[in-house]
């Protein structure tokens, strides 16, 4: 029986490196890619270059997220392939494979299932929505965010019986937040799965419990005090303060109803999105109350079900424009 679900596995992968393939022959597009591309200090990397990519007050990408390790990838890549783009798709071709395996592992250890496992793995590696991310070359910031929050959050669930673990989801985390500050709400995901999942520390002490918890919230908090007395993202703190609750509460509808569509319906898939969006709005609002209805009846029948949907609603509120300003033209 664990050979047959191995050879399945593997099986999968081999069909997410076939699906996946034609990116290979994707070329730079005119976006993020010419910045990244002939950014000098991502080109022929030397350890001065190093210092002003990890310095969060520097001018790599001042007043824009931080976001170095995602940096750091570029450069790998340019050593590895200098201006050939097959090169760089086939790093995120790659890393999208790797977050697979990571994410069967997490769903192995949370629902002790022969077949849930493989079928969340299927859903998740052929899923159209994710062409957006591992095809285009500027997606990878979101690549390596979601596959340190995977690391992270799989190496958590053993450090509950192995305590030495939890250092090593510690470091993943951290990496998963110098990736994309927005990986820093993971830092709820481990509220969540103390709520929906049954742990080894259900009778342990508060005191206790908080050595598993409390360097997540102390992470997130240490750093993004350091950017913001270093004025790292100032730009999009000025997006903020200049921008209007009401038009953003509709756009964040407006997000939310587009992503169910092409949840449901992939159709048009594009690296961006305009603010406005070509949806009804009014069907926007009724699959916002949907979302609401579905989170607390979960909330209070079925805990596994709430996981899942709350860890969309959290890593939806980043890109929905309602707090976090993505870009006053494009989602």
């Amino acid at each position: 029986m664990i050979k047959s679900r191995i050879n399945l596995l593997y099986l999968i992968i081999m069909l997410i490196a076939i699906i996946y393939s034609p990116a290979l022959n994707n070329d730079f597009v005119n976006l993020d890619d010419p910045y990244y591309i002939n950014n000098p200090y991502i080109q022929y990397l030397n350890l001065n270059k190093l210092q002003e990519i990890f310095n969060p007050s520097g001018n790599v990408d001042k007043g824009n997220y931080y976001q170095p390790l995602v940096l750091l990838s570029y450069s790998l890549d340019f050593f590895l392939w200098k201006l050939n783009p097959a090169g760089y798709h086939l790093t995120s071709v790659i890393l999208f494979i790797i977050t697979l395996f990571i994410v069967y592992l997490i769903t192995v250890k949370l629902f002790k299932n022969k077949y849930i496992p493989l079928m969340t793995l299927l859903l998740f590696a052929i899923h159209p929505l994710h062409v957006e991310v591992v095809a285009w070359f500027s997606g990878r910031t979101l690549l390596l965010s979601g596959l340190f929050c995977f690391t992270a959050l799989y190496f958590f669930i053993l450090s509950l019986e192995k305590r030495l673990y939890i250092f090593l989801s510690l470091f993943f985390f951290l990496c998963a937040v110098m990736s994309h500050p927005v990986s820093s709400l993971f830092s709820v995901i481990i509220l969540l799965y103390f709520y929906a999942f049954s742990s080894p520390l259900k009778e342990k002490k508060i005191l206790y419990k908080s050595f598993f918890v409390l360097p997540f919230f102390l992470i997130v908090i240490g750093f993004q005090a350091i950017l913001f007395f270093l004025n790292a993202q100032s730009n999009r703190i000025v997006m903020i303060k200049h921008s209007d609750l009401k038009e953003n509460i509709f756009i964040a509808v407006n997000v939310l109803g587009k992503y169910c569509e092409l949840l449901f319906w992939p159709q048009g898939l594009s690296a961006i999105y305009p603010v406005k969006l070509e949806n009804s709005f009014l069907l926007s609002i009724l699959l916002c109350f949907l979302l609401i209805f579905f989170l607390f009846y979960f909330f209070i029948r079925d805990k596994k079900l709430f996981f899942s949907t709350a860890w969309f609603v959290i890593f939806y509120i980043p890109v929905s424009n309602l707090f976090f300003i993505v870009n006053p033209d494009m989602l």
